[in-house]
């Protein structure tokens, strides 16, 4: 990934709401839901994204993945964002 898309994607990461993750699946009966674990996994993807992204299952971090590169803007080769 070039420097720009990943700084870009750090931005999206600290930007998402609890809706627009439920909207795109990150947040489904696997993970982001009390009985999913003992702990708030919602309250502590809010505090800290970062983390939190790294702790959940593969799948949902696939639509994690996903979500983030539709926000990330469209360029030509060689173009900054």
């Amino acid at each position: 990934m070039e420097q720009r898309r990943f700084h870009n994607a750090l931005r999206v990461l600290l930007n998402l709401n609890e809706t627009r993750l439920r909207e795109a699946g990150v947040i489904d009966e696997n993970w982001g839901t009390p009985e999913a674990s003992d702990r708030d996994q919602v309250g502590s993807f809010m505090e800290n994204p970062f983390r939190e992204a790294i702790r959940m299952p593969d799948a949902n971090f696939d639509r994690l993945w996903a979500l983030i590169e539709s926000r990330q803007p469209t360029t030509s080769p060689g173009e900054a964002i």
